[in-house]
């Protein structure tokens, strides 16, 4: 993917496909060069992929949130490169506190914690093959969800077996 390729494209066109303006493009394009001449020119090794693809390939994983496999295959590198570069553009624009970039966060709620167990209760009279775990024992298997920070109930699943 080349970015000569994308500047043909009309302006609706080019957000729908990296998700950001032109300008907002150009802008996130500035401060990574500018991060990249201020720290990157005493160490290190120059990057095969160009700022301007680096770039693409972060906003292409998030606007289409495409495996890194398939992002590794368009831009001709492994997929832990991908990685590695998504992970330093994210960076980098956060630290520039210029743009305004979510946190990652597992739920709304915080973390939560799962918890299951089968437990073993007598043989019922009628429906025996409901409860029947294939241990040569009747059962009844449970689930919870709750959330860490307020100890509320999320999910509570039980069944036979």
């Amino acid at each position: 993917m080349i970015p000569q390729d994308l500047s043909q494209y009309s302006d609706t066109r080019f957000r729908r496909l990296t998700g950001v303006r032109r300008n907002g493009f150009r802008l996130m394009l500035t401060t990574i060069a500018s991060y990249e001449s201020e720290f990157r020119a005493v160490s290190g090794r120059k990057s095969v992929i160009s700022l301007e693809n680096q770039l693409l390939i972060t906003l292409f994983y998030w606007k289409h949130y495409s495996s890194l496999m398939l992002l590794g295959h368009f831009f001709n590198v492994h997929e832990s490169t991908i990685c590695r570069i998504i992970q330093k553009i994210e960076q980098i624009l956060r630290d520039s506190g210029q743009f305004d970039l979510p946190e990652h966060q597992l739920t709304e709620t915080g973390v939560c914690l799962v918890d299951a167990t089968e437990i073993q209760i007598q043989r019922p009279e009628k429906n025996q093959e409901e409860s029947y775990s294939g241990k040569k024992k009747h059962s009844f298997k449970f689930q919870i969800i709750i959330c860490q920070l307020t100890g509320m109930i999320l999910q509570a699943v039980g069944c036979p077996g």
